[in-house]
């Protein structure tokens, strides 16, 4: 809806948001063409009421929410709007009385389709629900009728076209970034992370390289003098009364470190319609491919290094079968369980390096734009997942992504939550690859992906590190 809103106003419309408040502005949105209208918020304890008294209480938020929305559209916003762009979910009673506003200020209603809020609904109530039923039909009757209809896929248009006789003009709109979400350089980075690195929480100290904020960063560092070595030049240089050449003052540039971990970025709304224990599980499954390479790299070395004369060893063709055996036994990890299998938990640095250099090429130049091979990596790097976004179930997989780690002992992963400022989000998105798995209720194909096929790479967990760009 930012988009929307920043796009309207670059056109040279006046636009008033409505919405609740709880998150600062983006920069880019205060600006006079812009005006922000904040609707009082109904009790938060509602939501975490159980499903019997959920139930009960449900209609008269239903009301309240009307009458806060409703005001506010034909009372507070002035002058009264030619278009009304609604973005759903959340459908009711939102649709309903943008509805009958539309008709009192006669007014356009547009409707941005992202999800149905009665699938939504069925998460908390279930599918057999008769509040599910009637949100349906509400839902139906209420958003058929708009001028105009956004979607982010095909197949949800095509989908309410047939389903919901949907009247009006219909268009598809592809999620694209705006301009200011770009590959970003490593001076963009290193700032970034001198500010970021501090507040992860809890700490990856244990877990990224070692490092020396502001100088050093887990995925940058400077090149030119240490400050001792600065000081110490300074110092007889002013014994000598001369000045130092401009290249010495000069900034020391930004380097990306070769034992950077790789960085996933994920955001989320952190609600029961967006299935998060995916990641989770693809990130465990990593974890323990990551040991099992180094596990077999080791074994390789030890058996290279310490050959009998009743059985001569060719490394090559030790390492190869050792990766065939590591091939199949991994197919069948992937569609098992958590299991508990002891690893090794350390690899040589040459090996290690070796393994950056393979990661770091591109998913179409090592297995071609559509086709994943079958042969795994030979080493995998530590992946770093950032999760940003606020909701209901973040403190709940919080204490989950807590309890995997230290049942688990991860070594390879970390999975963090963070809150970014507006300006910082887009500079985090510069330094990942840009994959995101989206899901929905709709159980349609609104899964949106920038970047490489993140979704085959869960799946193809052998070849997870090349589809990764290393920051």
């Amino acid at each position: 809806m930012c988009n929307h809103v920043d796009s309207l106003a670059n056109e040279g419309w006046r636009v008033a948001v409505v919405g609740y408040a709880g998150v600062a502005v983006p920069s880019n949105l205060r600006r006079s063409s812009i005006k922000h209208h904040h609707l009082a918020t109904p009790p938060a304890y509602i939501a975490r009421l159980p499903r019997l008294l959920f139930a009960f209480v449900a209609p008269f938020k239903v009301l309240w929410q009307s009458a806060v929305l409703f005001l506010e559209l034909t009372t507070q916003v002035q002058p009264p709007p030619e278009l009304l762009l609604v973005q759903t979910p959340p459908a009711l009673p939102t649709l309903f009385v943008v509805r009958v506003a539309s008709l009192l200020l006669q007014s356009r209603v547009i409707i941005d389709w992202h999800n149905l809020g009665y699938t939504i609904l069925a998460l908390r109530m279930g599918a057999k629900s008769p509040l599910v039923a009637l949100a349906r039909h509400l839902e139906r009757l209420t958003g058929r009728n708009a001028y105009a209809h956004l979607f982010v896929t095909h197949a949800m248009r095509t989908r309410l076209a047939q389903e919901w006789a949907l009247r009006g003009k219909k268009l598809t709109l592809y999620d694209r970034p705006p301009a200011h979400f770009r590959k970003r350089n490593p001076e963009e980075t290193h700032r970034l992370w001198t500010t970021l690195a501090p507040t992860i929480s809890p700490s990856c100290n244990d877990f990224w390289p070692a490092h020396s904020l502001p100088r050093t960063t887990p995925f940058t560092s400077e090149s030119g003098p240490s400050a001792v070595e600065i000081a110490r030049q300074e110092t007889a240089a002013a014994a000598l009364v001369t000045q130092r050449s401009p290249e010495a003052a000069s900034s020391p540039e930004s380097l990306l470190r070769d034992d950077r971990p790789a960085l996933v970025v994920s955001s989320t709304s952190w609600t029961a319609d967006e299935d998060f224990s995916i990641l989770l599980k693809a990130a465990g499954i990593y974890e323990r491919r990551a040991r099992q390479l180094v596990a077999v790299a080791e074994a390789n070395q030890t058996s290279a290094s310490s050959p009998t004369l009743e059985e001569p060893i060719a490394s090559g063709d030790a390492f190869d079968r050792a990766r065939r055996r590591l091939s199949s036994s991994s197919h069948r990890a992937t569609g098992s369980g958590s299991g508990s299998v002891e690893y090794a938990s350390s690899a040589s640095g040459s090996m290690r390096e070796k393994s950056r250099k393979r990661a770091s090429v591109s998913a179409e130049e090592a297995f071609g734009p559509t086709r994943l091979p079958n042969e795994p990596a030979e080493m995998l790097p530590k992946v770093l997942i950032l999760v940003t976004g606020k909701g209901e179930l973040r403190a709940h997989y919080e204490q989950e992504i807590a309890r995997l780690e230290s049942a688990e002992e991860w070594k390879w992963v970390r999975i963090r939550t963070v809150w970014l400022e507006a300006a910082d989000y887009p500079v985090l998105l510069g330094e990942s690859g840009g994959q995101r798995v989206g899901d929905a209720t709709t159980n349609r194909a609104q899964k949106r992906l920038i970047g490489a096929p993140f979704e085959q790479v869960l799946r193809t967990l052998g070849c997870l590190c090349m589809h990764l760009r290393l920051v």
